[in-house]
């Protein structure tokens, strides 16, 4: 993998719904990113069917823009990342340590991005599946930012770097990973990482079918046969009938599946049973 300048960034604009390209500004990406955290959704479906996941940038835009699937957080971080460094942002990859749901800090198995706009950072992530951001978040500590009911933050661990946190309502604050924008991290360390989360057997997107899309009030989220909603901060849960997977992957999440993927979806549903 290169980190290519050639993108065919009105293809992606046109996919986040944008008829221009907003300024290199702090408003300019918030706005890119809550674009395309609304209209391209976190789903590991090839992960999960064995097919393999390609981070050249031409198979990012055949899949994602073309064929108008999602994808996992190194895809989709990976194509934001292409989209703003065309759109005239400075732009770097990190890789960062989940936390949430582990208890012990796990690999660098996920891909962040920093955006430094002159004297100022910005945290940009829109591959973080259900409870990720929506919007940018300034590298500045103990600073919280409300995205539509949940409050985000950045914590420093001495030992793992910054920590990204985040509650709702009077809940305690939660890490979701950890990563430290002083790192120096390179294309192939993200070809290695991603090879291996999308590999190892130990993966839980190897285990579990997930799909997440951010929407105007909240976030979709789907884990198996769990299907959450999220609204202005208040989440409820409903179990989806096996036989009803296949439509709210393409109903709720906008997913276009081949035949061939149809049927195996439908084949993980049956077994979830």
């Amino acid at each position: 993998m290169t980190f290519s300048t050639r993108f065919p960034r009105d293809a992606w604009l046109a996919r986040l719904g944008l008829d221009a390209p907003p300024p290199a500004t702090s408003d300019g990406l918030a706005a890119l990113h809550l674009a395309q955290a609304k209209t391209i959704p976190f789903e590991n479906l090839d992960v999960r069917l064995r097919h393999g996941v390609s981070l050249a940038p031409e198979a990012l835009v055949r899949k994602l823009l073309t064929a108008r699937r999602g994808g996992y957080c190194f895809e989709l971080n990976e194509l934001l990342r292409l989209g703003l460094a065309a759109s005239g942002f400075e732009v770097r990859a990190l890789l960062a340590r989940v936390l949430s749901g582990r208890p012990e800090p796990g690999p660098r198995s996920h891909e962040v991005l920093v955006v430094a706009l002159g004297a100022h950072r910005f945290l940009a992530d829109v591959g973080f599946g259900g409870p990720g951001l929506r919007a940018p978040l300034p590298l500045e500590l103990g600073r919280t930012e409300t995205q539509a009911g949940e409050v985000f933050r950045l914590a420093e661990d001495g030992r793992l770097g910054l920590v990204l946190q985040k509650r709702r309502d009077e809940e305690p604050w939660a890490d979701l990973y950890a990563f430290d924008p002083r790192e120096t991290t390179l294309p192939i360390d993200i070809v290695a990482a991603n090879h291996f989360t999308a590999t190892w057997p130990g993966s839980p997107f190897r285990q579990h079918l997930m799909a997440a899309r951010a929407t105007e009030t909240g976030r979709i989220a789907l884990s198996d046969l769990a299907f959450d909603e999220t609204v202005d901060g208040r989440r409820r849960t409903e179990t989806v009938a096996p036989a009803a997977l296949v439509g709210v992957l393409a109903g709720r999440f906008g997913l276009r599946l081949e035949a061939e993927d149809r049927i195996a979806v439908e084949a993980l549903a049956a077994a979830m049973t």
